[in-house]
């Protein structure tokens, strides 16, 4: 492992490639690329898994000052196209597996179907960069990469960063560099998906320190410890949804791993619950930190493990130079305390806008502040507390119920493995809270159940009225619940 850490590169499935490799590959790649008609600007839509070549693509588009287009290898056929059409690419990189999803999508588009696991396609993409030489045209800025939203409340949103100015570049370097703790010779491992904007943006800052990437393909909570203890990793970025399944192994299947080298965990892109946090600081110690941002914004306030412990429940404080404000519907600040919509500014966040759709971003501003539409307040000494997604808010008889704060409570029930709240039709009331729930195995759990588990928690009107088990909620790849879809099935079905 040494000499993994000496050289920094990528690990997938046990083979390690260092980052000079990969930058030489990506650099005849572009030579591939521009012979496609790829340019300074072209967008190169990239559908990988977790692997060595979405690297190369990445390091490929950069030097060719073209703009790198990550979706989603969850997407449908239809999804994927009207992403093509909306980006206007020039150009697809597609993993192997994933080749007939590209070629239905976007057949009149350009494809490069990159290495995968010993496909004849593979051997020809291996052929095309043995037969090209490093691009030898001028090597252009890198342009940031378009980064589409997870489109939980409609289709996917493309969002267009300008390139940072002088000043915002040094103060996202400096607040980036304390919030994931890099330096030299650090090892982490990333079982999210790299067309996620948070684990695409970290492990491109960890190869820049020199570090050393281990990619799972895809996360299982035992193989995430095994690789933990086999690497040496030294860095963790997490989702809440990775921490509970971990939680959930037993005991002795968690003992047989040594994660003692961890010196740095961070979690965010979702709401974790108090019960859960304290779990994790109690078995890795006060080595967990938490972030709170958006694609848009990037990271804007964290907390370390003391500073959770001293306000359990808060996503961080602002750092560096950050703002928070917390307003009403009339755009006038609360008091502490008091439940509104949260905006944000952070010194070294570039200007963005939404492709084909700059009002949207107009309408999402309040005195150069921005909102993703989160709803939370401050406590008295600035630390945020995130309540629920404003379009997650359920009217029920006029009483405001949020979501988040019904599932972090059933997130503890006995017998209740995972869980997500929706606010279904309701005649009478408007809307109802219906919980969807997981159950442990060989547990059974009646609506009434739950009712009588959260009265003691919750006010009457925050109680579900309504109940589903599910075998396993859905879910994108980074965890987070697709609500949407629990909708449409109360939709189809509403009885």
């Amino acid at each position: 492992m040494s000499s993994h850490r000496d050289a920094g590169g990528v690990i997938v499935d046990g083979e390690f490639r260092s980052t000079a490799d990969l930058l030489n590959r990506g650099a005849r790649l572009s030579t591939v690329l521009a012979s496609l008609g790829v340019e300074p600007g072209s967008r190169v839509l990239c559908l990988q898994s977790n692997n060595f070549a979405f690297y190369e693509v990445a390091f490929a588009v950069r030097r060719l000052g073209a703009v790198l287009v990550p979706v989603s290898t969850m997407l449908t056929v239809n999804e994927v196209a009207s992403i093509v059409a909306d980006c206007g690419a020039a150009a697809i990189a597609v993993d192997p597996e994933l080749a007939d999803l590209a070629n239905a999508a976007a057949p009149d588009v350009a494809t490069i179907i990159t290495s995968g696991r010993g496909s004849t396609a593979s051997l020809a993409y291996e052929r095309a960069l043995d037969a090209a030489e490093p691009w030898s045209g001028p090597r252009q800025p890198p342009a940031e990469p378009m980064l589409y939203t997870s489109g939980t409340t409609g289709r996917p949103k493309g969002v267009r960063k300008s390139a940072p100015t002088d000043q915002q570049r040094a103060a996202m370097s400096a607040w980036l560099t304390e919030l994931f703790d890099l330096r030299p010779g650090m090892v982490t491992l990333i079982a999210n998906p790299l067309y996620h904007s948070a684990a695409y943006g970290y492990s491109m800052l960890v190869l820049g320190q020199g570090g050393t990437v281990v990619l799972e393909r895809r996360f299982d909570a035992e193989t995430f410890l095994r690789l933990i203890d086999a690497h040496d990793v030294t860095h963790l970025q997490m989702v809440p949804t990775m921490m509970h399944r971990l939680l959930k192994l037993p005991a002795d299947v968690r003992s047989r791993y040594d994660t003692s080298s961890l010196q740095h965990v961070l979690h965010g892109a979702g709401p974790c619950s108090p019960a859960l946090k304290h779990a994790m600081i109690a078995w890795w110690g006060p080595i967990i930190n938490e972030y709170y941002g958006a694609t848009e914004t990037g990271g804007v306030v964290a907390c370390n493990s003391e500073e959770w412990v001293a306000h359990p429940g808060t996503v961080g404080r602002a750092r560096d130079g950050a703002i928070v404000r917390i307003v009403d519907d009339d755009g006038r600040d609360v008091a502490p305390g008091t439940i509104g919509t949260i905006y944000v500014w952070h010194p070294g966040m570039p200007e963005f806008t939404y492709h084909g759709d700059p009002d949207k971003r107009r309408n999402m501003e309040l005195d150069g502040l921005f909102t993703c539409g989160d709803l939370g307040h401050l406590d008295a000494d600035g630390y945020l507390y995130i309540a629920d997604r404003r379009t997650d808010l359920i009217l029920c008889g006029g009483v405001n119920v949020y979501p988040a704060e019904i599932e972090r409570e059933l997130s503890v029930m006995p017998g209740v493995a995972d869980c997500a709240v929706i606010g279904a039709p309701d005649d009478d009331l408007g809307q109802i809270p219906m919980v969807f729930v997981e159950l442990e195995p060989g547990a059974e759990v009646t609506l009434e159940d739950v009712r009588e588990f959260l009265a003691g928690r919750l006010a009457r009107p925050k109680l579900p009225r309504r109940l589903q088990v599910l075998e396993r909620l859905p879910r994108e790849a980074t965890g987070k619940v697709r609500k949407p879809r629990l909708l449409d099935a109360v939709l189809a079905d509403p009885a």
